[in-house]
């Protein structure tokens, strides 16, 4: 088997970064496993913010169609969506 390329990183951090706190020859592991955790957080939180986004979507249409309701049966929703039914699957997979 080949070993991946690996590439070095040198950083410059306080000196009472919680990284010190690892015995020496623990550290480089422990620091890409603290990076790629924050790699992955990061990935994460990026996914949610666009869930946010569709979520206040979803509210903003149930407001509108609040709205048209009150004036009349103007509007309806497009062929095939459910929203109510969206809205609860996407609750139900990411809580």
């Amino acid at each position: 088997m080949s070993r991946a390329v690996s590439r070095r990183l040198d950083l410059r951090i306080p000196a009472d970064h919680p990284i010190f706190e690892v015995p020496d020859g623990e550290r480089g592991r422990i620091a890409r496993e603290w990076m790629e955790r924050g790699r992955s957080q990061a990935s994460i939180e990026t996914r949610l913010q666009s869930i946010e986004q569709i979520l206040l979507g979803l509210d903003s249409l149930r407001h509108f169609q609040g709205e048209l309701k009150q004036e009349g049966p103007r509007f309806s929703e497009p062929s095939g969506l459910n929203v109510k039914r969206l809205e609860a699957d996407i609750l139900q997979i990411f809580g």
